[in-house]
């Protein structure tokens, strides 16, 4: 056996070594593993994905039978709904020819994409509204106000605007798995798939914007690389956030100041002149048509206010407050320590005085549902602030546009904070 040797194989000979003993009969072990994995890849790979997909179809069927009506349960047979759906055309695409589509060349394919197009903007119509009126117009009207709400941003702000914008919030979270996404080949996967689709039925050139995205990512070598490569990525912007907020807060507290001496100067002492104050009048409107409870859209508005002059993290601190001040109030009034007296509480303005404690709720409270739609009132970067950050940082890239910037920076600062409020009109 030892005089025995055998060179290693062909796609291996990167030095002149060979293999002599016992490896001689591992490497002919491996070497048939790995023929009859190639020979069989495809099978193999076919059984796994088999496997998986009943799995999973398995798991969804005792998800149904185990609880349905829930949200979480309707979430899951819409997402499992759509992936079929993609699955089904993907298998379709690849393996089947279908003579119409074939058929279907220059000025036919326009007309089909066109009419598609037409019909499923139709439908999702006609859904959109017959779920409106069936889940929420019959049993919660006062949801309406939401729905309002969104018909009132879209139309003044189409008759009002000039150029559509968007807004791009960066996080740790997103920047690490977009990059994790990117090395699997998930992403490439969507856009190629988004890309087609837009091609289709939108009438256009698949969009070279996402293509180009994906070349933010490239060089990763493994999995781990790429998940730090992205975290890495975000130290800036982490540093950038923690500075902002300790500068904001602090210039929140001088305005205040400045505005209480002013408001005491004219006998303003109950309730004090603050930037919250005036901005809980400015923006009441706004918080009542994302459907906000009326008694909390004052303080909503307040929180709108801040995130608009000041940032999204101050107001997302002030919330805070605010959801910290409800849990305390409930277990108060619940006397879950079982020590209270009397348990009586009066409001003050906006405080909520505890008299068995002594105790104060400083901005008092708000309802589950005003916390949920300042959530997402609150979640975007549309500010004042971050017009300086971006007017610096895209007027580096392109300094003979920056005046072109300039003109346009306020708009899209204030089609941002509408998308944002949009999205709180469809959570209330």
């Amino acid at each position: 056996i030892n005089d025995e040797t055998r060179p290693l194989p062909e796609d291996s000979k990167e030095d002149d070594i060979e293999i002599t003993g016992c490896a001689v009969y591992m490497d002919s072990f491996l070497s048939g593993i790995h023929e009859f994995y190639q020979s069989w890849k495809t099978v193999i790979w076919t059984m796994m994905y088999i496997k998986l997909i009943v799995a999973y179809f398995a798991y969804f069927g005792y998800a149904m039978h185990y609880e349905f009506g829930e949200e979480g349960s309707i979430r899951l047979l819409v997402v499992t709904i759509l992936a079929t759906i993609f699955g089904m055309y993907q298998l379709i695409m690849k393996h089947c020819t279908i003579p119409v589509l074939c058929s279907c060349e220059g000025e036919k394919m326009d007309k089909v994409g066109i009419w598609t197009h037409r019909i499923i903007v139709i439908a999702l119509s006609l859904f959109i509204c017959i779920y409106v009126i069936v889940a929420i117009a019959i049993k919660t009207p006062r949801n309406l106000i939401s729905a309002a709400g969104i018909l009132f941003y879209v139309l003044v702000f189409y008759i009002f605007s000039k150029y559509p914008a968007r807004v791009l919030p960066v996080i740790i979270f997103f920047s690490s798995i977009m990059s994790v996404l990117y090395y699997l080949g998930v992403m490439q996967l969507i856009i190629r798939n988004l890309a087609r689709f837009m091609s289709w039925i939108m009438q256009t050139s698949p969009a070279e914007s996402l293509n180009a995205a994906g070349n933010i990512f490239i060089g990763q070598r493994n999995f781990i690389e790429a998940a730090s490569n992205g975290a890495s990525m975000s130290i800036k912007l982490v540093a950038n956030i923690a500075v902002n907020l300790i500068a904001f807060i602090a210039i929140l507290g001088f305005v205040n100041a400045t505005l209480a001496w002013v408001g005491h100067r004219v006998g303003l002492f109950n309730p004090e002149l603050s930037f919250e104050l005036i901005c809980s009048y400015i923006f009441w409107p706004l918080s009542f048509l994302m459907g906000v409870d009326t008694d909390d859209c004052r303080k909503v508005a307040k929180l709108i206010g801040i995130k608009t002059f000041i940032n999204e993290f101050v107001a997302y601190s002030v919330l805070g407050e605010y959801i910290d001040n409800t849990v305390n109030f409930t277990r108060y009034k619940n006397n879950e320590t079982g020590t209270l007296t009397t348990g009586r509480w009066s409001e003050i303005n906006d405080d909520i005085l505890l008299h068995d404690l002594n105790a104060t709720l400083v901005g008092g409270i708000i309802t589950d549902r005003s916390k949920v739609i300042a959530t997402y009132a609150l979640c975007g970067f549309s500010n004042i602030s971050s017009i300086g950050i971006m007017l610096g940082a895209l007027g580096t890239l392109a300094p003979k546009r920056k005046s072109d910037l300039a003109k346009i920076v306020v708009r899209a600062m204030i089609a941002g904070n509408v998308a944002c409020f949009m999205t709180a009109c469809i959570a209330g």
